[in-house]
């Protein structure tokens, strides 16, 4: 949001600042860069190369090559202040900095090695946490390009002209006054007479798409009608790896960075107020320099609004930081007392001198004249002459408030989004939506989810959005909320707002398959992951008695656990010596536990009961019975016993071990 522009003077023998120079008048570039001449002129042709030092982070080499025409006797360029380790072909050092060509190399070259890293505390919007304005990394560099200035002598009445050609040593693009050196793609888009150039570093992640990017700057360039148009813009999306200074910067005519983290669709939309940049040819007086940014930082704002980018909301929002207390003291006309008024208070201004001006005019005229009127003036306006210049397009009590608004401590008030339709034209109908909440849905649990990370599902469970239509724009329409899941709409929902109304839309997406899903309502996103559900064990397997009378039933009772992070379920199975008493589905959310008890018929004789890989043995039979049965196989849980049976042996285990020993006594006496 920064606007650099160098101003070079023309001598009396010629210096040439290529980054600015265009041919002089009567010739016509070639194709190709080269320039066609006719009889009685001639071109000096200077290429300037940059290039890389990945050793040497910080610094890069710069190259300038000229091609001398034979009517020219002498040239003397001269480098850069901070330059070191020159080295030349055909040029010999001079006073300073400057250098001499030797009369007789066909094409001179000098190199030398510059640093890049400027740093700059820059107030204002595009103000950032770090410091760095031009930066290089040793695998990119943004750099300014600051021309090849030099000197120049010729013989006879030969026309001299100079032509400039900026290259790059390797991947990269080099602007009239900027420069990006590294590994990237660039993309073009053509309108409005312009060509928009957009490099996308890959050390860079674009957060708007570029198509965002061209889509708003091209709509721009049709809008503003305030003068020429450059046929060429230059957009680096300056990689946000390091850490700058500033958000945005133009410089030179039509070279700007935005980093490439800014989006277009908040009116600070930093794309569109390094373009508006682009657009000024403004020649302003201390009293006016304040419609620089005042004019970029409205015009921003207002033309993302037009693009139905942002709702009035947000951009009266912008224009209220105007209001604040701490400009209290600024004057516009007063640079000395601005902090970042020009920025604030002056979009706030300039927003109200547009609709003032529209309202005296029947929309006749707007504060673009003004705009177009200032780009026209050769010498510096000052604060009476931007005046009369309002006072033309908008009338005696426009220009008043211009005066007073500039001069003194007054501010104008933000205006409605009814004054707004009133001035501009009705807003139309603009719909956001916003996802306020989750739930899940589903046969293991129902409740609210986390409001943000991704959410965790298994299949057979939905997720339940509480989403929410706002009408941000200026009359009644319909909305249409659609809930996609990986781009496919799977539920929606439609009613009409009015403006600055609110409905609550509930929508759902179920899940059947494993895997990874993009849920969203329109641009909030959340990932949904799925997974199978979790099997569930029994922990636990008892019965209330170990010993009953044949046909009798005991208790079984089985203890279900989920041990894992999500959902479970399983398919209960309780048997009877493999014959299935019992089958039922159970689910459980992760970490739960339920337990289960039923009746089972015991017929005479021992009966192994089962359920899961837990067993226990129960007999029916005559004689006494015992209070509880014992676990005989499982898994890793602890005993399952029921109804407090006592370790050790009952009456049917004593039997057992007499006769065990009677059988050994035998087998000995045989053996003997």
């Amino acid at each position: 949001m920064v606007a650099v522009r160098e101003l070079a003077a023309a001598l009396v023998v010629v210096l040439a600042l290529g980054a600015a120079v265009a041919p002089a008048a009567g010739t016509v570039p070639a194709p190709g860069g080269g320039a066609q001449t006719d009889d009685t002129s001639q071109t000096v042709v200077v290429t300037q190369e940059f290039r890389l030092m990945p050793d040497r982070p910080g610094y890069i080499d710069v190259r300038w090559e000229f091609d001398i025409p034979e009517a020219v006797s002498e040239v003397r360029p001269r480098v850069p202040a901070d330059a070191v380790n020159p080295r030349t072909d055909g040029f010999t050092p001079a006073a300073g900095t400057s250098y001499e060509w030797d009369g007789t190399t066909e094409t001179p070259s000098l190199t030398f090695t510059v640093p890049v890293n400027e740093t700059r505390e820059v107030p204002g919007p595009e103000g950032a946490d770090g410091q760095y304005v031009f930066v290089d990394t040793g695998d990119w560099a943004v750099a300014g390009n600051d021309g090849v200035p030099f000197g120049y002598t010729y013989r006879g009445d030969t026309d001299i002209t100079v032509q400039q050609r900026n290259v790059t040593a390797g991947p990269g693009v080099a602007g009239r006054a900027m420069v990006f050196l590294g590994a990237h793609e660039e993309y073009t888009r053509s309108a409005h007479g312009q060509r928009f150039r957009l490099v996308v570093p890959d050390a860079a992640d674009l957060a708007p798409s570029r198509e965002e990017v061209f889509d708003s700057v091209t709509a721009a360039s049709d809008t503003l009608r305030v003068g020429d148009r450059d046929p060429q813009v230059l957009m680096v999306a300056a990689p946000t790896t390091v850490d700058w200074g500033v958000e945005g910067l133009q410089r030179g005519d039509r070279d700007l960075y935005v980093t490439a983290d800014e989006g277009v669709d908040t009116p600070e939309n930093t794309w569109l107020h390094e373009y508006v940049h682009t657009r000024q040819r403004f020649n302003l007086s201390a009293e006016t320099t304040w419609l620089a940014e005042a004019t970029a930082q409205y015009y921003a704002a207002r033309l993302t609004l037009r693009q139905d980018r942002v709702g009035f909301r947000e951009f009266a929002g912008l224009l209220r930081r105007g209001t604040d207390s701490r400009f209290s003291e600024a004057v516009l006309a007063n640079p000395a007392t601005w902090s970042t008024a020009n920025y604030h208070v002056g979009a706030l201004v300039v927003g109200d001198l547009d609709r003032r001006t529209r309202l005296a005019t029947d929309s006749a005229s707007t504060f673009q004249a003004v705009f177009r009127r200032l780009n026209e003036r050769s010498t510096a306006t000052s604060g009476r002459e931007f005046l009369g210049i309002v006072r033309g397009t908008g009338g005696d009590a426009v220009a008043e408030r211009a005066r007073r608004y500039a001069e003194t401590t007054d501010r104008p008030a933000v205006w409605s989004a009814t004054e707004h339709g009133e001035a501009f034209g009705p807003l139309p109908a603009r719909m956001r939506y916003a996802i306020d909440g989750l739930a899940v849905r589903g046969p293991y649990r129902n409740g609210s989810l986390s409001a943000s990370g991704t959410v965790r599902l298994v299949t057979g469970e939905s997720v339940g959005v509480n989403a929410t239509a706002t009408n941000v724009g200026g009359r009644t329409g319909p909305y249409n909320l659609t809930l996609t899941r990986d781009g496919r709409v799977v539920d929606y929902a439609t009613g009409e707002l009015d403006p600055d109304g609110t409905a609550a839309v509930p929508v759902a997406a179920s899940f059947g398959e494993p895997g990874t899903y993009a849920l969203a309502v329109e641009g909030a996103r959340r990932t949904v992951e799925v997974r199978r559900p979790a099997a569930l064990t029994v922990s636990e397997l008892a019965v209330d008695r170990g010993r009953v009378e044949p046909g009798a039933s005991v208790t079984v009772t089985a203890t279900v656990r989920n041990g894992a992070d999500r959902p479970g379920e399983t398919a209960l199975t309780v048997a009877r010596d493999s014959q299935v008493v019992d089958r039922r589905t159970l689910r459980l959310d992760a970490g739960g536990v339920r337990t289960v008890s039923l009746s089972v018929r015991v017929p005479e004789g021992s009966h192994r009961i089962t359920a899961g890989d837990r067993s226990v043995t129960v007999t029916g039979g005559d004689g006494e019975t015992t209070a509880g049965g014992r676990e005989e196989t499982g898994g890793s849980g602890g005993d399952a016993t029921a109804g407090g049976a006592t370790p050790g042996f009952g009456v049917a285990g004593v039997v057992l071990a007499v006769a065990a020993v009677l059988a050994v006594a035998r087998a000995l006496a045989l053996d003997r």
